[in-house]
């Protein structure tokens, strides 16, 4: 009987740690190989609907500040056309030449030597670099400048001096009160390339000026015997 007794037990035993064995593999199995790629399918799909979320949203919030879908292109289609009409796509002096002497006669000024400086190609455009002297009094040198800037054409105003003052009135103005006044006329991207530059004491409002103004006139492509600013980089 004992050792009947005794061989029981020692089966039960082996019985039990073997299942446990077996149960224990499964639940490995189990995991590795089917709850571990639901979970990883869980997290692509819980990613995917936050991204359809968030194009949602943003068609909901477009469709919210627009509400006039009719309207909004025929805005966009003429920011388009008036873009367009700004962007060069030929180089044309003559034309740019014109329209320095039709805002000059617009504004009163007096238009004097032009003088160009070395063309440089750069990201696919052409900078070609004018210098042009104008006479005239303060307000009416400011409104040239402005338009300028505002030009047809892909025109930038790169700076702009006064010099040689001939004093019309009386009241005189420091040269801090004038940078400040040129500050305020000048508004936008030309205000920040002002550089007055005096050369006699105190400057006069309505002084009669000559101010040299520095533009750029960009045209598409590279044109010949233009070098570009990588092949020669500023020092």
């Amino acid at each position: 009987m004992k050792l009947a007794s005794i061989s029981f037990k020692s089966n039960g035993y082996v019985w039990l740690v073997g299942t446990t064995v077996i149960c224990l593999a499964s639940v490995v199995l189990f995991y590795n190989f089917i709850l571990t790629k639901q979970l990883a399918k869980k997290g692509q799909a819980v990613g995917q609907l936050c991204l359809v979320n968030s194009k949602v949203a943003t068609v909901e919030r477009f469709a919210a500040e627009h509400p006039d879908k009719e309207r909004y292109l025929q805005d966009l289609n003429a920011e388009v056309i008036r873009v367009n009409k700004l962007l060069p796509d030929r180089l044309n002096m003559g034309e740019t030449v014109a329209f320095l002497e039709d805002t000059a006669k617009v504004t009163g000024v007096v238009c004097g030597a032009i003088t160009t400086e070395k063309s440089v190609f750069n990201n696919g455009w052409t900078e070609n670099r004018l210098v042009l002297k104008v006479l005239g009094d303060y307000s009416d040198l400011m409104e040239f400048a402005r338009r300028l800037d505002a030009g047809p054409r892909f025109m930038a105003v790169r700076a702009v001096e006064f010099h040689d003052r001939v004093v019309l009135g009386q009241k005189f103005w420091g040269q801090k009160e004038i940078e400040q006044l040129v500050e305020k006329e000048l508004s936008g991207k030309a205000s920040s390339l002002v550089k007055p530059v005096i050369e006699r004491g105190l400057l006069n409002k309505e002084s009669l000026l000559v101010m040299n103004v520095y533009l750029m006139v960009a045209s598409e492509g590279r044109l010949p015997d233009v070098q570009s600013e990588q092949d020669h980089p500023a020092k």
